[in-house]
């Protein structure tokens, strides 16, 4: 609680400088992300979409190139990813959905010297930027249903990847974003952050495991 009341008082103070920008390469497949450094915090994120296809040590996550293998997927609770709607054009802008399976798996999808994120972490970066309300407009950056509505103040570029259903449908591209943590709820859900493209707020809700979501990473 302390720590939550320090990050709304100081919140203020941090959206008037300057965030600083920076880029990463994955050594895994040699992708270079863009990054951030929340400014006045010692918290540096990456501002796109994992589009990873490996594991920290260099076994493959499995691809699903339609419905059925992403349902099959995850009936067998194994770690996958895909393309929205199974299409490889939609990488470069939105980059890959993940089950949870993938992001649980103890070989780790984060590259090395990051990780995904928990649910409080989550919750301490909405914090800083006027919390759940209202962090969604400094948290989303232009493309939402063709509307400039985010002034990307936080430097996170949010952009509206939408998810994959367990059945292998695809949903919400250009209208919401859905990004996991590393948080489990329970047996069938984990935690995720979500955004909608006529709303300046954050969700916090459960998402299925077996559903297709995008990753951010923050460094260790």
């Amino acid at each position: 609680m302390k720590f939550l009341l320090f990050i709304f008082l100081t919140s203020i103070l941090t959206l008037l400088k300057t965030q600083q920008y920076g880029s990463f390469t994955d050594s895994r497949d040699g992708k270079t992300y863009s990054t951030f450094q929340v400014a006045g915090y010692d918290l540096f994120w990456m501002a796109e979409n994992l589009s990873t296809s490996k594991f920290r040590n260099g076994d493959n996550i499995s691809q699903a190139r339609n419905a059925a293998e992403w349902r099959r997927a995850g009936e067998k609770k194994q770690p996958a990813w895909c393309y929205y709607n199974f299409d490889p054009t939609n990488e470069g802008k939105y980059g890959k959905l993940y089950n949870w399976f993938a992001v649980n798996d103890s070989r780790g999808i984060a590259p090395n010297g990051w990780h995904i994120p928990s649910i409080n972490e989550w919750e301490n970066f909405i914090a800083i930027f006027k919390g759940q309300l209202f962090a969604g407009t400094y948290m989303k950056t232009s493309g939402w249903d063709g509307r400039d509505d985010g002034t990307n103040k936080s430097g996170f570029s949010a952009l509206p990847g939408g998810y994959c259903s367990p059945f292998g449908s695809s949903y919400g591209v250009k209208l919401d974003g859905y990004w996991w943590s590393y948080s489990e709820k329970d047996e069938q859900n984990a935690w995720l952050i979500t955004m909608n493209w006529n709303d300046t707020g954050v969700d916090i809700q459960p998402g299925g495991k077996k559903t297709g979501f995008s990753v951010r990473c923050v460094k260790d």
